[in-house]
């Protein structure tokens, strides 16, 4: 390294250690102003309820005394669409619970079903099967009809 840029290095240097120690330079003592505070702020919660615990368990309509304050609020929750949307999620949710809750139970289920089988003609022609039913006196069957009863599934 050259003379001038070892000056370089040491000048900042110097202007570093020169910048911190002014950083840790204490200023005058404090002293807070006068301030022309009011005793009691305007819609003081302790002025309508003498006791804060229970203010988690008042409706924000009677919490809220301004009725301006009382439609804005209306009207923002009426037109909000997340709110909407988490509303609906919360329904749909108490659904799904209301359904799931019925797997407990026991299940009944019935089932009634019919099946057309198609079965030789007796002009089919040939065959040992095709003289069955006049040898027996009796018709082709049209339709099968089945039941099916489960009970706990």
């Amino acid at each position: 390294m050259n003379k001038k840029s070892i000056l370089r290095v040491l000048i900042g240097c110097l202007c570093a250690a020169f910048f911190m120690v002014q950083g840790c330079k204490v200023g005058q003592k404090y002293q807070q102003p006068d301030l022309n505070m009011p005793e009691k702020f305007r819609g003081d919660t302790l002025a309508y309820f003498g006791d804060t615990s229970s203010i988690s368990q008042i409706s924000w309509k009677e919490f809220f005394h301004d009725p301006t304050l009382k439609d804005l609020i209306d009207s923002a929750l009426a037109n909000n669409y997340d709110m909407q949307t988490a509303l609906k999620n919360i329904e749909i949710a108490n659904k799904w619970v209301r359904q799931n809750k019925w797997n407990y139970f026991p299940e009944v289920d019935a089932t009634i079903a019919s099946a057309n089988k198609q079965y030789r003609s007796k002009e089919f022609g040939s065959g040992p099967s095709t003289r069955w039913y006049d040898r027996k006196g009796t018709k082709a069957p049209r339709k099968h009809v089945y039941l099916s009863l489960s009970v706990w599934n």
